[in-house]
Order: C-alpha cells, then structure tokens, then sequence
C-alpha cells in the first residue's frame, strides 16, 4: 500500500466507511435538527457545533492543499464551532451535513489526484511538516470529534448500538 492509498483508507475511514471506529456519516445518520442542537448541560459542544468545527478545518486546510490564497484565520478554535448556524431547521440540518460531506469528499478526491512530490511537500512555509503528515493529522482530528459525536448521541439516548461502538 503507498502512502497516498493509506491516507485515501484513512479519509474514508473517517468519512463514510466504519471500520474500527464509526464514520462520521454514520455517526450523523439519522440525527435531527433538534437532537443535532441538544447540550448536555456541561461545557461540551453539541454535535452541531462539532460539524460546523469539522467543516471549518477542513475547509481551511483543502483551500491551502489547493494553493487557494485566503486569508490567514485570526479567530480562536472556539468561534470555530459556531459557523453559519448551530441550531435550526431539518433543512438546514441537512444543509450542515452535506457542507461536511462534500468537503471530506472533495478531500478524498484531492489525495487521490495528487502526486507524490505534492504529499511531500511542506504544507506550511518555512516548516518541515509535509501534507502527508497534516493528512495523517486532519484524519485523527476527525475521528476524535467522531468519538464526541457518538459519546454526545448516548447521552441524549439518540444512538444505535447496531451502527457500531456499544
């Protein structure tokens, strides 16, 4: 296996193929506006918040693989979580939902397409860090907030075991 079809694995791994650990569309599958918004009452995000997140980070960084200037993000990591809405109606919802997958396809798509030479890069000026190991990263990244998401719809009760991870 190359590098470039381990970090493809990965991305659908995360994405919309459960293996180990449930995909996030699975995760999301079944999931409405209000049980999307719903708190726990303690400092967590809700799930909705958490894609908004998701969509934000990997927005920003497939713009940077595809050398699309923009500008350098100011904010901190949590006005990350608000994005355009975090709760609403199923349409917007769903809106949401398809924000997230069609950006970790465009992600997928992107590896898939891309060199060698291009995975080696530096993904950033002036650092060591090569795209393959930013990959490697945004993947981990997703998965933990997977883990939130599944741990979010047990305590609302909203989950089925028959999806993966009892």
């Amino acid at each position: 296996m190359t590098l470039k079809e381990l970090l493809v694995e990965q991305m659908h791994s995360c994405h919309d193929q459960s293996g180990w650990f449930v995909s996030v569309n699975n995760a999301l599958i079944g999931l409405t506006a209000e049980q999307a918004a719903w708190k726990d009452g303690s400092a967590n995000n809700s799930i909705w918040q958490l894609v908004n997140h998701l969509i934000f980070w990997n927005e920003n960084y497939l713009k940077r693989f595809r050398e699309i200037p923009d500008s350098e993000y100011r904010g901190d990591n949590d006005s990350t979580f608000e994005g355009e809405k975090t709760s609403g109606s199923e349409n917007e919802w769903q809106e949401a939902v398809g924000k997230l997958n069609s950006v970790l396809t465009q992600w997928e798509n992107e590896i898939e397409n891309a060199s060698a030479e291009k995975l080696a890069q530096p993904a950033k000026k002036n650092e060591t860090y090569s795209w393959a190991s930013y990959i490697g990263t945004i993947n981990a990244h997703i998965a933990y907030h997977i883990g939130q998401i599944v741990s979010l719809r047990k305590l609302q009760g909203s989950w089925d075991k028959a999806k993966g991870v009892n």
